[in-house]
Parts: C-alpha cells; structure tokens; sequence
C-alpha cells in the first residue's frame, strides 16, 4: 500500500484526478490474489483508456513512467517512509463510468411523444480472425436515460436537439464512382446516413470511418433506439440537421464536407 501511494504521487503529475482502486478484498478466483497469498506482493495496475488514443500510446508511456518509478521506490527502499494515507485516499474506480460518446439531454421519440435522455454509445474492438489481421470499431448504445453520474471520453450538449433515425438511401451503389460523387451534406439533410450497397464496395469500405453506414441488400439497417443496437442517429434543431451519428461517431453537419472523394482524401483513407 505504501509503495502505491509512491505510484499515484508520480502519476498524478500527468494524470490529476484519474486515479481509482478497486475494492482489495480477498477473491479466491483471481491469479493475483492466490499470488500473495502464496507469499509473493504484488501491485495490479488496471490502465483504462484515455480519449483519442485507440492504440494507447499514452497509456504505454504512463505504465514506463510506473514501472520507472516503482524500480527507483524499491531500490531505494524509500516507499518504506511513506504512510499508507496516500493509498487510503484514492477513491474507488466505477466500473462502466466511461461511454465513448455521450449525449446528454437530447429529446428522443416515445410514442407519439417527445421525452428528455442522455444516450450512451461504447465502441468494442472487432477483428477477423484468422483470415486477417486488421481490426475495426463496432459501436452500440451502451447505456439510456439520466447519465448523469456517468461521463464520455466525448460529449455533447444535446439540449434543445430532437434525436431522429436516420433513413436508408433506397438507391443500389454499385461502384465506386457513384460512392465517391455522393455530396454529404446534402445526403444528411434529407435525413439519409445508411447507403445499400454493392458486396465489393462492402468489402472494401464497410471497415473506415465512413460519415455513413454501410449495407447490403439482404443485410437490414439497424434503426431502434434500443440498449445494444447501432442506429444511426439524426440530431436536429427545428427542421435543420445539426449533428449525426453514425457508428457510435459524432458528426457536426456544419462544415461543407462535400464529397465522399474529398472526405477520405481528408481524412487519408
């Protein structure tokens, strides 16, 4: 506990007030817990994430900086002249605390009414494994309601915005060209954010970050608002289109995007 409390000191320097410890009560099916209790110490750090580094580059540096520190305590033996107070201060971690994308106080249908909630979307890490080694993001609505006790690694202040599913474009994309002469502003103010597509162009864009979903012919949009699903979202102020969702990925609709061409060339896709 001491040396802990060495830990959170260096951490707290580059990470103030993201420090909790879960619960230290004995579990008999936890590999750690029957380590010390076979007389060995030890200290599991749990690393989370941090906005903006899917591949967790920050994270890496912060355990470097732990292990750095931790080595120099030990060493040194100076942990043994600290208190365990700094341990006991730490409060407890909320499993579940984070969403990926959180929007707060928007007006969702229910029925044939309007009701205030806050939806939540995580992004879970998907692969294809053996065929190949690349991987990609498949989000779902994680959480709905008051959140207020929760937070997102991004948030939006839905107040005053109507939540509304986006439509599928009814038209087959059947190349390329068609995909890439697609003006995106204007295919989201006609409230339209999942396109019918073609199997190749399917296999070859179904896995970017597209400002819309992707589908083929016998393969359904998903469109409720429900816990666990994927819908792609519009959120509007009055008639206008302010923001959409799609993937679990914010969009404003303010800047002119243009064209699906120039917005991969953009983003380097």
């Amino acid at each position: 506990m001491k040396l802990i409390g060495v830990l959170t000191s260096t951490l707290e320097q580059f990470i103030p007030g993201q420090i909790g410890k879960y619960n230290d009560n004995y579990e008999p099916r936890a590999f750690g817990d029957n380590i010390q209790k076979w007389g060995t110490n030890t200290i599991l750090i749990e690393s989370g994430g941090a906005k903006g580094d899917r591949e967790k580059q920050s994270i890496r540096r912060l355990n470097f900086v732990t292990l750095l520190s931790a080595f120099e305590a030990i060493a040194k033996k100076s942990y043994k002249n600290k208190t365990i107070a700094k341990y006991e201060a730490i409060p407890f971690n909320r499993s579940n605390a984070f969403h990926d994308l959180l929007i707060r106080e928007v007006f969702i249908p229910n029925g044939n009414d309007w009701v205030k909630s806050d939806i939540g979307f995580r992004l879970k890490e998907k692969t294809a494994l053996p065929e190949d080694t690349d991987f990609w993001f498949q989000a779902y609505i994680s959480d709905l309601g008051d959140l207020s006790t929760f937070h997102g690694y991004e948030e939006l202040n839905g107040k005053g915005l109507y939540c509304y599913k986006g439509r599928l474009n009814p038209d087959l994309i059947e190349h390329e060209q068609q995909l890439f002469d697609l003006n995106i502003n204007e295919m989201w103010q006609a409230g339209i954010t999942d396109l019918m597509v073609s199997k190749s162009i399917y296999k070859k864009y179904s896995r970017r970050h597209l400002p819309f979903a992707l589908h083929l012919v016998d393969q359904p949009a998903s469109s409720q608002l429900l816990m666990g699903k994927n819908p792609s979202l519009l959120l509007k102020n009055k008639d206008k289109v302010a923001y959409v969702i799609v993937n679990g990925h914010l969009f404003n609709s303010s800047p002119k995007y243009g064209t699906i061409k120039k917005f991969l060339a953009k983003n380097n896709q």
